[in-house]
């Protein structure tokens, strides 16, 4: 948990205006009530504002997700040309290769997932 501020300090760091923290607050903005004061997280918020705005469809979050994912997907593709090559090298030899083949297959899954995620009409 990120460190609680005061309805000004919130609002200040997300440069908005009071009425427009009531709105979101309307909109169901998390907060906690300490002494009759509401407070805020603010990574909690940034992350309520990123769902709203994927829920509402916006496409600079549909973007962001995409690049992200294209980004995971060439760094899964990298772990396991790596692992691969390891185990080639040794022969396949290691005392552990069950665990390491299925550590590829899961690799293998989850780009595959990734990648039918990022196709067209997909949400």
């Amino acid at each position: 948990m990120n460190k609680q501020t005061n309805k000004t300090d919130t609002a200040a760091h997300f440069n908005v205006s009071l009425t427009t923290l009531d709105n979101w607050l309307r909109r169901g903005c998390p907060h906690t009530e300490e002494n009759g004061t509401r407070m805020f997280d603010i990574g909690e918020i940034k992350l309520w504002r990123i769902f709203q705005d994927m829920k509402n469809d916006k496409p600079y979050w549909r973007e962001v997700c995409a690049k992200s994912a294209s980004e995971l997907i060439e760094k899964l593709d990298h772990a396991q040309s790596a692992l691969s090559f390891w185990m080639k090298a040794n022969h396949w030899t290691h005392p552990k290769k069950k665990e390491i083949g299925k550590q590829l297959l899961l690799i293998d899954d989850a780009i595959r997932e990734i990648e039918e995620l990022l196709k067209p009409g997909q949400s």
